[in-house]
């Protein structure tokens, strides 16, 4: 499991020789277990897919790095968001597990989820600040400064701030 979490191949081949599968190396010595979880896991295509494996901090790091939460190879297969979801409900994972931070990753931006966003977005929401500030302390807004910079900071920036995969959802 924490090969395909780190991105082993599932199918190699020698020159000159045919393909060879987990899934067929799995089967031939009779690991049950493993075959089925092969199968089962066939359509994951990013490293969050293996959320149950993954370490906070190799999450973190994934995302970002700009890892897709939403990620899914077919429209029928499952995202890494919905297999935290069903980690976290099921009291599988705990606070601040690699699940927790999916799901946090999966909301929009905030101070509390800015971390997890990848550096130009995190860039994108500094300069949005320093933005909100400058009009909060300009003559027209002076009076109500404090109130202008926490409704940009609450209701205006997680709209403003995406990941780069947000814009073709």
């Amino acid at each position: 499991r924490q090969l395909c979490a780190y991105g082993a191949l599932r199918v190699w081949q020698r020159r000159g020789e045919p393909a060879i599968s987990a899934e067929l190396v799995a089967t031939r010595a009779g690991h049950t277990q493993v075959v089925d979880w092969l199968k089962a896991t066939r359509a994951y295509t990013t490293p969050l897919h293996y959320a149950d494996v993954l370490t906070p901090a190799r999450a973190r790091a994934l995302l970002r790095g700009g890892a897709n939460v939403h990620a899914r190879s077919m429209d029928l297969s499952v995202t890494p968001i919905e297999i935290a979801t069903e980690l976290m409900s099921s009291g599988t994972s705990p606070t601040g597990s690699a699940a927790d931070l999916i799901m946090q990753a999966g909301r929009p931006w905030s101070r509390e989820t800015h971390y997890l966003f990848p550096a130009a977005s995190r860039r994108y929401a500094v300069q949005l600040l320093f933005l909100g500030a400058a009009l909060a302390r300009s003559e027209r807004f002076f009076t109500h400064s404090h109130a202008l910079e926490d409704v940009w900071v609450d209701l205006v920036m997680p709209h403003a701030v995406e990941r780069p995969y947000d814009r073709f959802r």
